[in-house]
């Protein structure tokens, strides 16, 4: 459980912030910035992880991710830092959108 006073710095912080709630990362929660990049709602999951994961295709050079190649979900199950990882999503509707993802194990 995280405290919550981190909650505060999680919404309030000016770049995007995901948080998996679980070390398989069924759950993964993003706040305002980082849920505006992946189109919903801040607090909300978005997870490739997860039971019902959203129908968003994750690319890294032009190849399609599994969830288990994504960086918050490779650095929960090695333990490893993810750095500067560029990924490309794209949305049904034709909708892309890069980003630079990092990820940090915090057990």
């Amino acid at each position: 459980m995280i405290p919550h006073q981190y909650w505060d710095y999680f919404h309030l912080s000016p770049g995007g912030v995901s948080i998996a709630t679980d070390s398989t990362c069924k759950e993964i929660l993003h706040n305002q910035k980082a849920a505006s990049l992946l189109r919903i709602k801040s607090g909300e999951n978005f997870s490739h992880s997860a039971e019902n994961p959203p129908n968003v295709k994750v690319l890294k050079d032009g190849i399609q991710l599994l969830p288990n190649e994504l960086p918050i979900q490779r650095s929960a199950a090695s333990g490893i830092k993810v750095s500067s990882e560029v990924l490309e999503f794209v949305w049904e509707d034709g909708r892309q959108n890069f980003s630079s993802w990092n990820s940090q194990p915090i057990f």
